[in-house]
């Protein structure tokens, strides 16, 4: 059996990541092939990502952009948190350097997390087609005035939502922007998504979860003259009223590989602070 291959991935414009990439890279090539690769890059072919592993050094950001590529190459991911939250990025870089051999031989717990695969139609004829690890956003255009939004679920009309727009999330994805917006935690080995209306004009709009093999469309009002879809926080789309954000979940699975040293309620009690009591003045 020949060396592992391994992907060593990050913004190295970055000097953060650059240096972090440097510290590791001497504990891992003992052990495996190693090949560089710069997230700011122009993704190549799936073939150019397929290896049999991939640690990304960076956060939560660039563990989205880099399952836009190691999905569709069927490559699992080990994240190297060096950025602020780091809730999908399970591992400290000081945690690679004492026990790489460890890690790559055990490999972890690798856990499979949908994707959704949004294909977008406007008027104009313009057909957009991405893979998305946390959610789509359509929302307001630049001038920040409320949206409808219209949404329908396995074409079937459901609502129409007034506000700064409705999000589409994965279970990854239900603890970042979904969470902030009021949607439910969902476990992120679920097969499902979650429907949140973004600020809505109305007190009894909730988010809804529906199953993974859902249809989902949204569609700004026709009247709307400007309207965006962003897709994982990265990916921007200019749209108008009419134009059609359809939302599937994806063919294929992002292998992650977690910390076993960290359960996902640890994760949640130790970077969100969840079901953390108050803090009364006094100690009373």
């Amino acid at each position: 059996m020949g060396k592992l291959k391994i992907l060593l991935m990050g913004t190295v414009s970055r000097e953060v990541v650059r240096a972090t990439m440097d510290r590791l890279e001497p504990h891992l090539t003992p052990l495996a092939e190693v090949t560089r690769r710069d997230l700011e890059c122009e993704p190549g072919e799936a073939s150019c990502f397929k290896a049999d592993l991939a640690l990304v050094v960076g956060g939560d950001g660039s563990i989205l952009k880099a399952a836009r590529c190691l999905a569709p190459a069927g490559t699992p991911c080990l994240g190297v948190n060096i950025g602020r939250l780091g809730f999908l990025a399970g591992y400290q870089p000081e945690e690679i350097e004492a026990s790489a051999r460890e890690i790559l031989r055990d490999g972890g717990r690798r856990v499979e997390r949908i994707m959704l695969d949004v294909r977008i139609e406007t008027a104009g004829g313009r057909r957009i087609h991405e893979t998305a690890l946390n959610d789509v956003v359509v929302g307001h255009g630049p001038m920040h005035r409320m949206i409808g939004v219209e949404v329908d679920v396995d074409r079937e009309a459901v609502a129409t939502y007034h506000g700064d727009g409705v999000l589409v999330s994965t279970p990854t994805g239900s603890t970042a922007y979904n969470l902030a917006a009021g949607g439910p935690i969902l476990d992120g080995q679920l097969a499902a998504m979650v429907i949140t209306p973004i600020c809505p004009h109305m007190l009894t709009h909730r988010s809804m979860v529906v199953g993974a093999k859902t249809h989902v469309q949204l569609r700004p009002m026709k009247e709307q003259r400007e309207a965006s879809c962003i897709i994982d926080g990265q990916i921007h789309e200019s749209l108008v009223g009419g134009d059609v954000v359809d939302v599937r979940v994806a063919d294929q699975r992002f292998v992650l590989i977690e910390n076993p040293k960290r359960s996902g309620f640890e994760t949640l009690r130790e970077k969100l602070h969840w079901s953390h009591p108050p803090r009364y003045a006094n100690g009373g």
